[in-house]
């Protein structure tokens, strides 16, 4: 038997560390001294990547987040990632290399590939309320904290006439008195 838990504060579910061999009229514990199971709090996050250029963030924070522990199954020769402050690119034998060192949450990242792959990262959920995102004028690449889809009115809760974002797959323009508006919601 394995056993789950389900937090409703974050709305996420996490495995419990243990499992027990179902045997028939089995008891465990008792009132006063109950059986106790961990709770792992890591999540796994996976993300398929076509070929060409893909927009990503990771919402986790594991154990390394250097660019070669969390993309340690993507890459090939040719392949190049770059952030708004830096950039990797490739090379068989050795992993990535250039100035992007650690893969940041809050950054958003474009990763170009030659050949579909994908990433599976183990790592502590993020909290994005305890976790602000700063914003300068001009563009900004952010990454997405959450654990789960939201409007982009509540998780984009910033905004002036004439601000405008966009993803991979759509836009959104801030309109006054209104909010986010466009194919991005």
């Amino acid at each position: 038997v394995s056993f789950k838990y389900y937090s409703h504060s974050n709305n996420e579910v996490y495995d419990i560390g243990q499992s027990l061999e179902f045997i028939n009229d089995m008891t465990l514990g008792n009132l006063i001294t109950p059986e106790e199971f961990s709770i792992s709090t890591t999540v796994d996050i996976a993300i398929d990547f076509s070929s060409g250029w893909s927009w990503f963030s990771i919402n986790v924070v594991g154990d390394d987040m250097s660019i070669n522990g969390v993309l340690s199954q993507t890459g090939a020769g040719g392949d190049y990632i770059k952030s708004q402050g830096g950039y990797a690119d490739f090379y068989p034998g050795f992993g990535w290399g250039g100035t992007l060192a650690d893969i940041d949450p809050k950054q958003g990242y474009k990763l170009r590939l030659a050949d579909s792959s994908s990433l599976s990262y183990t790592g502590m959920p993020i909290d994005p309320s305890a976790n602000p995102i700063d914003l300068s004028a001009g563009w900004n690449w952010i990454g997405y904290l959450p654990s789960s889809v939201l409007d982009i009115n509540f998780a984009l809760n910033v905004g002036e006439g004439g601000d405008y974002i966009k993803g991979q797959g759509g836009y959104a323009d801030f309109y006054a008195g209104f909010g986010w508006g466009g194919t991005l919601a």
